[in-house]
């Protein structure tokens, strides 16, 4: 997905960027975002010096976003229903399978707050070019 979006900020190499709501107005998930201002981290992997107020054109990478929305939300689901699965193939009372499906929600959703803990920055929008 590229998208054109403004430097809002630039502090000790990090590089804050925001982009107009109506620039979403074609997405698919502006339902669900509520915000009037889209305010993310970007990455600056090109040679140009940016500034406050720059306008930059970034690329998010599809496949790392169906990658991440996998590791965010199908992993725990599938660990939800797996550690139910293996409650009813162990014979065990449904509060007991209620439990280990619970106990692998919640192990999937630490896996994914420490796997994006420690590569968030490959996830990140790059920038393309300065516009």
């Amino acid at each position: 997905m590229k998208q054109e979006v403004t430097i809002r900020k630039i502090e000790d190499g990090h590089i804050t960027a925001g982009c107009d709501k109506r620039a979403c107005e074609g997405c698919k998930g502006s339902f669900f975002c509520k915000s009037t201002d889209s305010i993310f981290e970007i990455l600056n992997k090109t040679e140009e010096e940016l500034n406050v107020g720059d306008k930059v054109k970034v690329n998010l990478d599809s496949k790392k976003t169906v990658f991440a929305t996998l590791i965010s939300l199908a992993l725990p689901l599938s660990l939800l229903i797996g550690g139910m699965v293996l409650g009813y193939v162990l014979k065990l009372s449904e509060p007991l399978q209620f439990l280990l499906g619970a106990i692998g929600l919640a192990i999937g959703f630490l896996f994914g707050y420490f796997y994006f803990r420690y590569t968030k920055k490959s996830y990140l929008p790059e920038v393309e070019e300065k516009l």
